[in-house]
């Protein structure tokens, strides 16, 4: 099992080795030259950073190069392109959430090469879920005989990171059950193993592939499974102490509301809940006794904006009173971490944009006087899926960091 002990000491040349990489694992290919102008390395140092990232089987040389970059080498010598090697390790990425479990591999750049997938209904018992965890992550790494680096975990929360463990998640498991689930993995991968929060993984993903790039702050919200948060914080993931930060459903938002499965009172998620609002509009039933809000229970969020893209009232009405709650703890993020951007998971089949333009609206009404610049609120270009790259994301963000380097990955037929 691993734990985290704080920032390990850095080498100078594990840091430029981590920078180069990073240089090269976000465009496809890039020249030497681009790479030590936008590093200021010397070319000695350069040369031995690559050689030895050549080396170890982690980069190539290519002869193409993007056609700016060939313009700049027209004046001498021919640019020799660097891109990942096609035998480079992979990183495996584990999804957990509820009615849903994942397991992917991806390349360093994070393009998943092999998604297996068990969905479920309900609550799932401990030894269904430890089964079927283990016969997917066999079942994908079946699917290539590259080395694999390690495994990122994405896991709904309330998580203990330091100790690796999943803590009796509501709603989730059909008894009460503390999961270790880094050693679980540990003990037959063999690799390293790093567990996060699903919205915290979203983060990541936005940050190494999404909307958030070139954003020193933003916070990425999911609403579609439970509401959690992920944050970037002057350039740097937040993970809180033990992992237990973004759970964004359990601010209470009314301290004499009813009592939550979490113990506080007037929680987020007992009133921004679809279910719940509806009963709101439950007087109009009589009139509307066709609608699709009152044909069926257990609505989700989903439902509602699949409605609102065919122009439904009664669903832009629900759909409102759900960002007038969710506004109330967004408020709260913003003007305590002042932050500027808010990236919404949300549907890629859903076309609309009501409920992120509603949200922001709200948000900019109510704390307008208290700053000088208008927050934005985006959808994901992930749609509801960025905690599946933020798995692999994990391992990518300590490589970027310098904390893990692929040349360590075991060779073929060492792991399991």
């Amino acid at each position: 099992m691993l734990r985290e002990n704080g920032s390990k000491q850095q080498t100078i040349k594990e840091k430029n080795r981590a920078l180069v990489l990073q240089c090269v694992l976000n465009r496809h290919i890039i020249s030497r030259a681009e790479i030590a102008r936008q590093l200021g390395l010397t070319k000695t140092t350069l040369t031995n950073i690559v050689s030895e990232l050549i080396a170890d089987g982690i980069l190539e040389e290519s002869d193409a190069v993007p056609m700016h970059e060939e313009a700049v080498a027209a004046v001498g010598r021919k640019s020799i392109g660097l891109t990942l090697s096609p035998n480079a390790p992979l990183i495996g990425g584990v999804l957990i959430q509820r009615g849903n479990l994942h397991v992917i591999l991806s390349d360093l750049q994070g393009k998943i090469l092999t998604d297996r997938k068990y969905t479920y209904t309900g609550l799932i018992t401990p030894t269904e879920f430890r089964k079927n965890l283990r016969e997917l992550y066999f079942a994908a790494r079946a699917e290539s005989d590259r080395p694999l680096l390690a495994i990122g975990i994405a896991c709904v929360g309330p998580l203990n990171i330091l100790d690796g463990t999943i803590l009796n998640p509501h709603h989730f498991f059909t008894e009460p059950f503390d999961f270790d689930i880094v050693s679980f993995f540990a003990s037959f991968t063999h690799l390293p193993v790093y567990l996060c929060n699903d919205a915290t993984a979203g983060a990541i993903a936005e940050k190494l592939f999404g909307l958030g790039r070139d954003e020193d702050n933003f916070v990425y919200i999911s609403t579609f499974n439970g509401i959690g948060a992920g944050f970037y914080l002057d350039n740097k993931l937040y993970n809180g102490e033990i992992g237990q930060n973004g759970e964004l459903g359990h601010m209470s938002i009314n301290f004499m509301g009813p009592k939550c499965v979490c113990g506080n009172n007037g929680c987020l998620e007992l009133y921004a809940d679809i279910p719940n609002i509806l009963r709101h509009y439950d007087h109009f039933r009589e009139f509307f006794p066709e609608h699709p809000l009152f044909k069926a229970c257990d609505h989700t969020i989903l439902d509602v904006l699949t409605l609102i893209d065919d122009g439904d009232v009664l669903a832009m009405a629900v759909m409102s009173d759900y960002c007038r709650y969710l506004e109330c703890a967004v408020s709260n993020l913003m003007t305590q971490l002042n932050i500027n951007l808010v990236i919404l998971a949300g549907s890629p089949n859903t076309t609309n944009h009501f409920f992120e333009h509603t949200l922001m609206h709200m948000i900019n009404k109510k704390t307008a006087s208290a700053r000088d610049q208008r927050i934005r609120v985006e959808k994901s270009q992930f749609g509801l899926d960025s905690p599946l790259p933020g798995s692999v994301g994990i391992v990518i963000d300590k490589i970027f960091n310098g904390e893990i380097y692929p040349g360590t990955a075991p060779k073929k037929g060492t792991n399991a």
